[in-house]
């Protein structure tokens, strides 16, 4: 999970406009100079174009300043927390000795603050279709989304705490998981009715395929553009299924809850989605989804060093 969709849409935006810059920059650079072979006639031409070129050059300069600001802007939206209710911070928290806690620790209260923001994204990717079809009032609405935002978080901050350790397996951390969705799914019946109840326990039984297909659908796009809109729906749907089905099998071995195995799982689901994806594809396809493969384990083995470091 990034740790800012807008920030991501930021930098994509930003060098999108970049790049179109940097484009006109070179079309007016190569039309000077065949001017310049051509004929001394067009010297009006040539400094019209010379002109246009600073006035890029300073406009290409505006969208750098803008792209600081937007990074600026993004850092000060990771941070803000509204229309969510986050506790506040006790006014006189026990003192600790320094340097106990680190920016990146699960349980510093700036760093949840963050990580639940990120959770109600993902929340409503998971959950969004439950609310915009179930005719929940907006106060239950936004009840529901609390509850559900908090227990991710918390699953969230378990999870890293186990990584960091490095002393529990997969199931002990499941069952750890588990009983705060109990705890969250004993919370929402006392708020939905039994209609509701039924209807957002189908919506939970697809949830983690939801939120693998939407996760892959957007990292096919950036990452394998050239696949036709066909087979990228084929292919992002295998990926998902596949890295969902690895996912449940690790987390329910004896195998140690760390970041390298965890994403060895999402690997072996990558590869087996993949080896399906040989009879699937058309030759001309195929080399998208295996470029696609080798750029996410590339990923996983940065993420595993930047770990350990």
């Amino acid at each position: 999970m990034s740790k800012s969709r807008q920030g991501i849409v930021g930098w994509i935006v930003a060098a999108g406009a970049l790049a179109v810059a940097g484009v006109g920059l070179a079309m007016y650079s190569q039309l000077e100079e065949r001017t310049l072979e051509e004929s001394a006639e067009q010297e009006v031409a040539i400094e019209s174009l010379t002109t246009r070129l600073a006035e890029r050059d300073s406009e290409l300069a505006a969208l750098r300043e803008s792209l600081d600001t937007a990074d600026r802007l993004i850092a000060v939206q990771q941070v803000k927390i509204d229309d969510l209710d986050v506790q506040e911070p006790p006014s006189e928290p026990e003192s600790k000795p320094s340097g106990e806690k680190s920016d990146e620790d699960p349980d510093d209260n700036k760093y949840q603050n963050v990580a639940r923001v990120q959770m109600a994204m993902v929340v409503d990717m998971m959950y969004g279709a439950f609310y915009d079809e179930s005719g929940l009032a907006p106060d239950v609405r936004q009840k529901v989304r609390n509850m559900s935002t908090d227990s991710l978080t918390e699953i969230k901050r378990l999870g890293e705490i186990a990584f960091k350790s490095g002393d529990k397996t997969a199931a002990e951390v499941k069952e750890e998981h588990e009983a705060v969705e109990e705890k969250m799914i004993s919370g929402l019946r006392d708020v939905l009715d039994e209609e509701q109840m039924a209807a957002w326990e189908i919506y939970h039984e697809q949830s983690d395929q939801i939120l693998y297909e939407n996760v892959i659908d957007g990292h096919l796009r950036m990452l394998a553009p050239g696949l036709s809109d066909e087979n990228h729906d084929v292919t992002a749907l295998l990926f998902a299924e596949k890295i969902g089905a690895a996912l449940k099998e690790f987390e329910s071995s004896s195998e140690i809850y760390s970041m390298s195995n965890y994403n060895k799982a999402q690997s072996r689901g990558l590869n087996e989605a993949l080896t399906e994806l040989t009879e699937l594809l058309p030759e001309d396809q195929y080399p998208h989804a295996e470029r696609f493969v080798v750029q996410s384990e590339e990923v996983f083995n940065a993420m595993e060093k930047s770990g350990a470091e």
